[in-house]
């Protein structure tokens, strides 16, 4: 039997390859053999099967519908591939595209026009253009991309052009299809994508309807491509996500989905790409499609095909993706169990595949078994669950029990001995249970098995009283294993265990037989063989013999096999094959083809008991049911079936409860193991109970009495102890430890050991390699109880290469400006023709004293530059170096530097400049290293003074003085040499100090102990010193101040009452020596005070000088560091010019090089639009025949007519020239005009006609028909009318097809001519930017840059960091500018001093008139004094009381004087409150003057914040606010002025067709000619 002859019923699709649009509503989705077709608006489904080659093909590797037709292709998936071109619903073959070397095809897409266009597999992914109407070859060409995971799209418009991408790459290709009649040009342009940063790569690309491509990367980012083939970035995302994007046209957008599990629409608004909704799902999105701007289709990770929109979202197909698992349902075999997602169990029906029911698990389920007697199954979980459920039922599934076995997974599920054993596996570790029971009873695990070893398969036969297992362990790198472990199982125990070797073979599995002696002879599948093996095993024997070797018929070596009690056996594989045999492998009853091998074949395979289906699930996800072609069903066995099914035996089984293992109380939650586990220990527990107290008494007993010892022998005589060790009573165990201990120690001392040696390695290679090579040697200094650090210059030590290779440089130069002395290059001057002839003309020649005296004029020179400024020096050499060193005479000038090999030798003699600076800094740094050490050896002298004054201070005063003095120490940076050894004070740990050196070091100390002691008894010395100077030995007076006055002796024998004179006299002199003494040591405290102070001060003087000049030499180090790196920067920007120059030169370089590129476009269009012009003429003058042809036809039809009466005439031409309604609007492909003009005459149907053709060709029967006719046209007459119509209509359309040819050959000429614009333009533009680069190079040339050293405040224009704040700058001297200065200084002091001089005129002048008029006015009154004298009278009155008041009498002109006196003090004492008063006021004044100076002070502080907040404040900001906001308002007017406009014509509109309409039902009442319009007013 053939595999074609078995027809496959349905399939379910698990996992979706391609996906795609058929037309514009029917989808197509699939993979493996198998394609679906789903109508989206019938919701009919259909289904093509492609797994023979004789057939629909070899697989389907590549599935591409067409826009507009019902077309479909799609491309094998083998070896020498072809590609058929069908049509929708039926199926029918249009064309069928073979090449003789083909490799497969990759990708497929259609054209709009007949062209389909196809992407070749490995090595070369050509692109071939087919005619799929008319099964021609167009054209061909091999692609430069070399990745297999690319793709290809096609626009839908004219002219055809086509985009090449890689999957995960950056490639893009795009490509013109340029047709022209029957030829079709392809040119190739590789997208430029240099320029994109962060550019991620592809995933998807498309084409929009306005005839744009858009691609997205992985990212979901957006780009395009523009007119000169570069990418062009329009939307940027940056979310995560695992999933590649895809991307489709929707509601006048685009629609991204992924990375992450968003769908994203954009649309272009004001020119810019923006997102206008997002919509998050559950799951991401594989690939997804938009059906005619309505609603969007996608497939999920799991394969479910959704329907989406803004606001809905549902699964379009049935529920029956992401299939992981099945099994078939016995004993009938009219259902099978499907595991989706691994957690859903689904019924579906065997005949029909219609869903039946669903039920969803409590775990993630690994593996799957039926029963094959009974309806039910076993389900195995990750988690170590076993689940027993029921499928009497179908339509409602049943989880009958359940048994927690382990906390490992369960990952196979076999049965035996007719479905009442059930054996779990967990393979990768062998745990192994059995378990046996029936339905409706206990199930009981038998045994528990653990072969500690990776399992590849197993078995197991069972007899009355024995459970034989047989077990195939791994034992090598693959799945697989050459011997077999046999478990003989009795009473839940393992009595025996033997292992079976196969001789040199490994087996992948084992499976039992249905014979009587299946214990010993077994079925083995070798690893990778295509063959099977019957194996058996002899007592007394420990290998496995090969009895029977059968071919299974697979072509590859890696396939499964299951026999069933009926006698059948069935194998699956790799392949795709599915066999059915007998179980003796002696007939073979059906082949199967459902899988394709490319994909792995089958996973899995049943055949019912009645051998009507096969069930297959591929390792591509899709399960496929197979009708076999069998016509031999048994009857009676099915009848059976059905009897026992449908019996109460049946019934009452699966109503009854089935018990499994479920553990309660204290074994709730514990697994098969654990609960085992526990019940072992207890039952243990109780039968050692009595034993175990006994133990622990006695241990009780022993322990006691060893601590009564040990105590005893510690408490002991010396002579009597013994060692502790004698009292380890477990002496082997001590003696354990004490070896590992020395072992650890012996290790841990080698480990150090190494680790030392390997430090001691590397501190030698760091000393050897980077400190002692070292001329001067690194070391900082540290400001003294300050954090400033100086640090020294390193140098390398003398170098005798670089000293001779400078001194070659030097005379270099020495040579170079002797011969350039009249010969300088300085562009930057202008001269005229005439001055540059007369300097070429001369020609200068030297002799060896103008060399000799070279040095001279060097020096001459720079005794002329030594005329100006120091500043101007330094400003002109561009660096502050000249100021700490002497100037090597051979720099370059700054205009000098043109070349790189002047930057060269300027490099040489800078980097000794350089190290002139560095050893310039040392110097000065070595000073301050002495004089620190001077310092600090100052300070620690002076700190100990200070400690002893401290001392004697505290010693003469009760409140004593404590503070610590603390010398300041040199750190390992200061003294780097101290880095280099180790001492024992800066070691964390204390070092080990062996027995033998312990006892070394105590005996050392104890003789320096003695000595110590000796000499502290022998005091000779000091009493022969006393002696020879026999008292006059000088005796400190702070020495004598500290001892104190004896008490006399009668304070020490006597009372006080007891006292004489005499001791009385001596306590006298007692106390006024204690005064004395007092006295002293005041004034010794106020001296010590006196030097506290001095040396203190002196102290914090020294160390403030010191850090200040360690502060001048960090700055005099920067100093150094800005002339280092201004003599670097002088070459730095030379080289950078030099580079710049270069860079023009390369810019213009690659420019030229794009001008031949592009002229090598330019005439390869112009070669192109020659020949496609030359088809282009031949196309026309077939044009111009095919009307000629229509000329002679009508011709010929009037002659045939000649001999009819000329009534007959005219109505036979009337009906020549009726033709029938056409629409050839929607055919724009010359291939369907002609097919459709050779149907018109053989009045035939062609597949490749499109609705309109057979529209057309029906229209075209009805006018044959003979009806309606006029009587003169006979029936002979109009069918000769009839066949010159046809034939006539055909010449028609082949005219009107090849027109179409020759508009499409005119547009792909146009198209080549604007691209030959295009590229001329380009040619255009760089030849512009080359004179832009020339241009750009002689500026650089004349312009150049010179480096200037100014002090900053003489730089007075603004800064903005950029070279353009020069461009308008002016250079003065800074000597000019303090002369001009001077003048001015000098005329403002004259100005002054005349000023002052004209003022003291003026106030001499001033007070020459003052005291004029002073005298004046004086003389004036005099005069008027002089004047009341003479005119005063002396009268009577007068002389009585001058008399009277001579005499001493009252007058009445004394009461008036005292009237005046008391009116005066009423005056004072007036002004006395006012004054108080006024005191007041001014106290509130002065209150008042305090509260606003606060106020002011308030004041100013606002207005301080206020300045910073305007200071922070973006005025630009406001304007560009205040801008927006008028640019809105306008805006928001304009809108609203427009909305008014739009309602009042609305407005206006109605009233005129409101009027128009009155003014019809006045006509039709009363007809008139004029009418008026409503609410309007005669203008005059």
């Amino acid at each position: 039997m053939r595999s074609t002859d078995n027809t496959v019923l349905w399939a379910k699709i698990g996992q979706v390859k391609f996906l795609g649009l058929i037309s514009k509503d029917v989808l197509c989705y699939g993979n493996g053999c198998v394609a679906k077709f789903y109508h989206l608006n019938t919701k009919d489904e259909k289904m093509m099967v492609a797994n023979s080659p004789n057939g629909n093909g070899d697989g389907i590797n590549e599935v591409r519908g067409h826009k507009t037709h019902y077309v479909f292709a799609y491309a094998e998936n083998c070896n020498n591939a072809r590609i058929f071109v069908k049509n929708y619903p039926n199926f029918e073959t249009i064309q069928i595209f073979r090449e003789p070397a083909s490799e497969g095809y990759i990708s497929i897409t259609f054209a709009e026009t007949s062209l389909l266009i196809t992407l070749g597999e490995l090595p070369k992914f050509t692109i071939t253009v087919w005619n799929w109407r008319t099964n021609r070859k167009l054209a061909e060409l091999d692609t430069h991309m070399h990745t297999r995971d690319q793709r290809i799209r096609c626009n839908w418009n004219k002219p055809v052009h086509m985009v090449q991408f890689g999957t995960g790459t950056n490639e893009v290709y795009f490509w013109d299809l340029l047709t022209c009649c029957k030829e079709v040009k392809i040119c190739q342009h590789a997208v430029k994508c240099g320029h994109m940063e962060n550019l991620s790569t592809f995933a998807h690309a498309m084409w929009t309807t306005e005839g744009g491509v858009f691609m997205c990367d992985k990212n979901g980012s957006l780009y395009t491509i523009d007119l000169e083939y570069n990418l062009e970035r329009v939307v940027e995302n940056s979310s995560e996500g695992s999933t590649l994007p895809s991307l489709t046209w929707y509601k006048n957008g685009i629609v991204v989905s992924g990375p992450d599990s968003a769908l994203r629409h954009y649309t272009k608004k004001s020119g810019t790409w923006s997102c206008d909704w997002t919509k998050n799902l559950k799951q991401s999105l594989y690939r997804i499609l938009a059906v005619r701007n309505e609603y969007l289709i996608g497939t999920d990770a799991d394969g479910e095909i959704m329907k989406l929109s803004e606001n809905e979202e549902s699964y379009l197909c049935d529920s029956s993706m992401a299939v992981t698992d099945i099994i078939i349902v016995y004993p009938m075999g009219d259902y099978m169990v499907a595991l989706r997602k691994q957690i859903i169990l689904t019924v579906f029906e065997v005949e029909t595949g219609a869903q039946i029911s669903t039920m969803p698990l409590k775990s993630v389920a690994l593996a799957l078994n039926s029963n094959p007697v009974y309806p039910y199954m076993a389900v195995s979980c990750k988690n170590g669950v076993l689940e027993l459920v029921s499928v009497y039922n179908p339509e409602k599934l049943r989880i009958m029990c359940d048994f927690h076995l382990t906390h490992n997974p369960i990952q196979k599920i076999k049965y035996f001995e007719k479905g009442r054993i059930l054996v779990t596996a967990y393979l990768d570790k062998g745990d192994m249970f059995i378990i046996e029971g029936l339905p409706g009873t206990q199930m009981r695990i038998v045994a528990h098995v653990e072969v500690n070893s990776q399992v590849a398969d197993y078995s197991l036969v069972a007899s009355k009283h024995c459970y034989r297992l047989f077990v195939l362990p791994v034992t090598s790198k693959h799945l697989a294993g050459n011997k077999i472990i046999r478990y003989c199982i009795v009473d839940n125990e393992i009595l025996n265990v033997k292992e079976y070797y196969f001789d040199k073979q490994l087996y992948a599995y084992i499976k039992p037989t249905i014979r009587p002696d299946r214990d010993r002879v077994f079925y083995g599948i070798p690893f990778a063989s295509r063959n099977v093996h019957e194996l058996e095993t002899k007592r007394g024997e420990d290998s496995v013999k090969i009895i029977r070797e059968i071919k299974s018929g697979h072509q590859l070596g890696f396939f499964e096999m299951r026999i069933l009690d009926n006698n059948t056996c069935t194998t699956w594989g790799f392949d795709g094959f599915v066999f059915i045999r007998d179980s003796n492998f002696d007939r073979q009853y059906a082949v199967v083809v459902a899988h394709h091998r490319y994909q792995g074949g089958v996973k899995e395979a049943y055949v019912d008991p009645l051998g009507r289906h096969v069930i297959t699930l591929g390792r591509d996800g899709v399960t496929c049911c197979t009708k076999l072609d069998n016509e031999n069903i048994d009857e009676s066995l099915m009848r059976d079936m059905k009897m026992t099914i449908n019996s109460d035996k049946f019934a009452l089984m699966f109503k009854r409860p089935t018990l499994g293992f479920k553990p309660e109380g204290q074994y709730a939650n514990k697994t098969w193991i654990e609960v085992y586990e526990m019940e072992k220990s207890i039952k243990e527990a109780a039968l050692c109970k009595a034993e175990k107290s006994e133990i622990w008494e006695e241990f009780h007993s022993i322990k006691s009495t060893l601590n009564y010892l040990v105590t005893n022998n510690i408490n002991g005589p010396e002579l009597e102890k013994i060692d502790l060790q004698e009292f380890f009573l477990d002496s082997n165990m001590y003696n354990q430890k004490k070896q590992k201990n020395r072992e650890e120690c012996k290790k841990t001392e080698i480990y150090l050991k190494a680790l030392i040696d390997a430090q001691n390695v590397v501190t030698e290679y760091v000393k050897k390699t980077y400190w002692e090579p070292m001329g001067v040697k690194g070391k900082v200094v540290r400001g003294i109880f300050q954090r400033t650090i100086a640090t020294i210059y390193t140098l390398l030590p003398y170098n005798e290469a670089a000293a001779k290779r400078l001194a070659w440089v030097e005379e270099q130069r020495k040579i170079e400006e002797f011969l350039s002395v009249h010969s300088v290059f300085e562009p930057w001057l202008k001269l005229t023709p005439e001055e540059l002839m007369n300097q070429l003309k001369y020609r200068h020649k030297f002799t060896n004293q103008d060399y000799n005296t070279m040095q001279a004029r060097g020096i001459l020179d720079e005794t002329i530059s030594a005329q100006l400024s120091v500043e101007s020096q330094i400003a002109l050499v561009g660096s502050v170096g000249p100021l700490y060193i002497e100037r090597n005479p051979w720099h370059y000038k700054q205009r000098q530097l043109v070349t790189f090999y002047q930057c060269d030798l300027q490099q040489a003699i800078a980097e000794q400049e350089v190290i002139k600076l560095k050893q310039t800094y040392n110097i000065a740094f070595n000073k301050l290293v002495e004089l620190k050490q001077r310092e600090m050896e100052s300070i620690k002298d002076k700190h100990e003074r200070l400690r002893h004054i401290v001392r004697e201070y505290n010693y003469f005063t009760e409140k004593k003085v404590c503070f610590d003095i603390e010398d300041p120490e040199w750190t390992q940076e200061e003294e780097p040499t101290t880095i280099l050894t180790t001492l024992d004070n800066e070691l964390t740990v204390t070092p080990y100090i062996s027995p033998s050196e312990q006892a070394i070091l105590d005996a050392k100390a104890a003789e320096e102990e003695r000595i110590r002691l000796a000499l502290l008894a022998d005091d000779f010395k000091e009493r022969a010193l006393m002696a020879m100077m026999n008292g006059v030995l000088e005796i400190k007076w702070e020495d004598e101040i500290k001892k104190d006055v004896p008490l006399p002796k009668c304070m020490l024998e006597k009372e006080p009452e007891d006292f004489n004179e005499e001791d009385l006299r001596a306590i006298r002199e007692y106390e006024e020596k204690v005064v004395a003494l007092n006295i002293e040591r005041e004034k010794y405290k106020n001296i010590l005070e006196v030097d506290f102070t001095k040396i203190t001060t002196s102290l914090r003087d020294s160390i403030r000088k010191f850090n200040q000049k360690t502060k001048d030499c960090v700055e005099y180090k920067m100093y150094i560091d800005s002339g280092m790196n201004q003599e670097n920067l002088r070459i730095n920007r030379a080289r950078s010019i030099q580079n710049e120059r270069l860079r023009l030169f390369d810019k213009e370089e690659s420019i030229n090089h794009l001008i031949a590129e592009n002229d090598l476009i330019i005439s390869h269009l112009i070669n192109t639009i020659r020949n496609l012009t030359e088809i282009l003429n031949e196309c026309k003058n077939n044009l111009e025949n095919f009307l000629l042809k229509e000329k002679i036809l009508e011709k010929a039809f009037r002659r045939d007519i000649q001999e009819f009466s000329a009534i007959v005439q005219e109505h036979a031409i009337k009906l020549y020239r009726k033709r029938p309604r056409a629409n050839f609007r929607g055919i724009n492909t010359v291939a369907v005009l002609m097919e459709l003009a050779k149907c018109v005459v053989t009045q035939e149907k062609s597949l490749i006609l499109t609705n309109e053709c057979y529209d057309y060709l029906k229209s075209l029967d009805i006018l044959d028909e003979f009806a309606g006719l006029p009587p003169a046209i006979d029936e002979n007459i109009f069918k000769l009318i009839c066949k010159h119509r046809r034939l006539r209509i055909e010449f028609e359309i082949k005219a009107k097809g090849t027109q179409m040819e020759v508009s499409d050959g005119e547009g792909a000429i146009a198209n080549c001519q604007k691209r030959l614009a295009n590229k001329k333009e380009n040619n255009l533009k760089w030849i512009a930017s080359i004179r832009k680069c020339r241009s750009d190079y002689l500026y650089l040339m004349h312009n150049i840059q010179i480096q200037i050293v100014l002090r900053r405040g003489l730089v007075e224009i603004p800064l903005t960091g950029d070279m353009k704040d020069f461009e308008d700058a002016i250079l003065v001297p800074k000597k000019e500018v303090e002369q001009i200065n001077h003048l001015i200084k000098d005329a403002g002091d004259t100005k002054l001093k005349t000023i002052v001089q004209n003022m003291a005129f003026r106030r001499r002048i001033m007070a020459t008139e003052w005291e004029h008029k002073k005298l004046r006015m004086t003389i004036n009154d005099l005069i008027e004094q002089m004047n009341d004298i003479n005119g005063t009278k002396f009268l009577r009155d007068m002389q009585t009381y001058l008399k009277g008041k001579s005499m001493g009498r009252k007058t009445d002109i004394d009461t008036l004087e005292q009237e005046m006196e008391v009116i005066g003090a009423v005056f004072e004492n007036n002004m006395r409150e006012r004054k108080e008063k006024l005191m007041q006021v001014k106290k509130h004044l002065r209150t008042y003057r305090n509260h606003n100076k606060k106020l002011d002070s308030s004041i100013q502080n606002l207005n301080i914040d206020i300045c910073a907040l305007r200071l922070k404040h973006d005025e630009n900001l406001d304007v560009t606010e205040e801008q927006a906001m008028k640019a809105n308002f306008r805006m928001e007017g304009i809108v609203k002025r427009a909305e008014l406009v739009q309602t009042i014509q609305k407005n206006h509109s109605q009233i005129l067709v409101l009027q128009t309409e009155l003014e019809l039902l006045r006509l039709r009442t009363y007809p008139t000619f004029k009418y008026k319009l409503i609410n309007t007013e005669e203008k005059p």
